[in-house]
């Protein structure tokens, strides 16, 4: 087996800058010469054989929060002013494109793909969609005329509570199925609350509420899901204050969201995870009263939280 540390890995850094906006008069084509002197001798220290790099930062990005890599190699990120307190009015997140166009391994452009989202935490490319976790919604969104914008979104899911203990973690899997992280907050589970949707049955299970009677199972899709131009996109809402369910843990579906089930249980707040060359998971479950911790999540598990 090859030795990994004999080779350079490249680690694509995205910033979360903290300088003011009056510093975003920069040019726009990208950082100075000596401003990227500057972040390399601020980056972390690793091991021979490995390198970090600055690919973006201000005023490419701030607040960035989850991205993910298209089928050509682009990288996309979820950023925006959304967490911590939003307002059902508050300025929305969006996905940027973050585009290198001479190949030198920094951004120079950013282009906004989709907009008008509540806190992204998560996304997961699947063919021409992209799956946003956005709570309290699911959302996917496509370009359909190639012009580097999406003008599609589509609401999958809704109803699945704040921003605070929310859905994130999508990966798309070699069983072809999406499998997302969820935190323990609690939907309303009523399609009149500013949430518009109630969220699958697998979901208030693993809150531990009852279900109403319009709550969608796990083997439909429930209400058709509300389709969207770019200009008209309307997303739910759920305040963002302390709302817990019993507990959080990893659910799975196929990509039309039919056949969604609990895949592991008895986590808090399981943020993000991946798997291995052999499907085998791997995830953070954050906010534990004896600390967070590193889970490896198997069907049917139960890790204790709830």
């Amino acid at each position: 087996m090859m030795n990994p540390f004999k080779y350079a890995c490249l680690v694509l850094v995205v910033l979360f800058c903290t300088q003011s906006r009056a510093k975003e008069g920069r040019a726009k084509e990208g950082r100075t010469k000596e401003g990227r002197a500057k972040d390399r001798a601020e980056l972390p220290q690793v091991p021979d054989g490995f390198t970090v790099s600055v690919f973006a930062s201000e005023p490419l990005v701030r607040n960035p929060c989850a991205m993910a890599f298209d089928v050509r190699g682009r990288l996309y990120v979820g950023q925006g002013p959304q967490y911590r307190k939003p307002k059902p009015d508050s300025p929305t997140d969006r996905i940027t494109l973050l585009i290198d166009s001479d190949s030198d391994g920094v951004a120079e452009q950013a282009k906004t793909f989709a907009s008008g989202f509540n806190s992204i935490q998560g996304l997961a490319w699947y063919g021409d969609q992209l799956w946003i976790a956005n709570a309290p919604d699911l959302t996917v969104v496509r370009d359909t005329d190639g012009d580097d914008v999406a003008d599609e979104y589509r609401r999958v899911f809704g109803g699945l509570g704040n921003l605070e203990h929310a859905l994130h973690g999508l990966n798309f899997a070699p069983d072809g199925r999406l499998y997302m992280s969820k935190g323990n907050s609690k939907g309303y589970m009523s399609k009149d609350s500013a949430e518009r949707y109630v969220a699958p049955a697998p979901f208030a299970d693993l809150w531990g509420v009852d279900a109403p009677a319009e709550t969608p199972s796990e083997t439909t899709k429930g209400p058709e899901p509300d389709v969207f131009d770019r200009d008209h996109y309307l997303h739910g809402y759920h305040t963002p204050s302390d709302d817990w369910g019993t507990e959080g843990g990893v659910l799975r579906c196929k990509p039309d969201g039919t056949q969604l089930e609990v895949f592991a249980r008895g986590m808090r707040n399981m943020w993000d995870m991946s798997f291995d060359g052999d499907f085998n998971w791997v995830g953070t479950d954050q906010d534990q009263d004896g600390g967070d911790r590193i889970l490896n999540p198997f069907a049917g598990a139960h890790f204790g939280w709830g």
